[in-house]
Parts: structure tokens; sequence; C-alpha cells
């Protein structure tokens, strides 16, 4: 994985990520984005500048890719229903975990 934003970490695209059937690592990643948004966040308010999580979940959809108004199919989780239910409540239920950050 590499760095995508001033330390961030940058995972694969959703599509790809679907093709792994592993909805278990989606939430792992989600928690993980989630964290790294918190910490950024964190840093950002401490420099009196306000952003939002709203730009770290912009390109996951969780709309199928069989819909051309949609947009890039690689934003998608694809084009099975049950399977894009699944990867996103997985990503979801991620980045509203609750991490306790501990710093020394």
């Amino acid at each position: 994985m590499a760095s995508a934003v001033n330390g961030t970490t940058e995972f694969p695209e959703p599509v790809g990520l679907a093709a792994s059937f592993d909805v278990p690592a989606i939430h792992t990643m989600a928690v993980a984005i989630g964290a790294e948004g918190r910490i950024k966040h964190a840093q950002r308010c401490a420099q009196g500048i306000a952003i939002s999580l709203r730009g770290w979940t912009s390109g996951r959809r969780t709309s199928t890719s069989f819909v051309i108004r949609a947009g890039p199919r690689q934003e998608t989780y694809g084009e099975d229903p049950f399977l894009t239910a699944r990867m996103g409540v997985a990503f979801v239920t991620g980045m509203q975990a609750t991490i306790r950050i501990i710093t020394a």
C-alpha cells in the first residue's frame, strides 16, 4: 500500500476489493480509514483548520454498477446487490467504529 495524502494509506478500488469476497477485510480497512480521518481531523483542528470526513468516503459507492448514470464502475462494489450490500455495511460500520488512540 502506498501513501496517498500526508501519511494516509491508499487502498485498492472497491471493485477490486469486492472481488476478494472478504467482508471482514473491508471492515478492517474502513476502521483504518476512519481512524486516519479522525487523526487528520484532530491535526487540522489543532491548526485551526476545519475539515470533514466526507471527502474520505466520496470514492465509495454502494449503488450497483449496471446503472449507467452511477459513474465509473471501479467506484462500486460490482453488480451483485447482495455482495454490494454486505460490503457497504462492512465499510460503514468500520468507518463508524470507535477507535481509542493512545498517545505518549
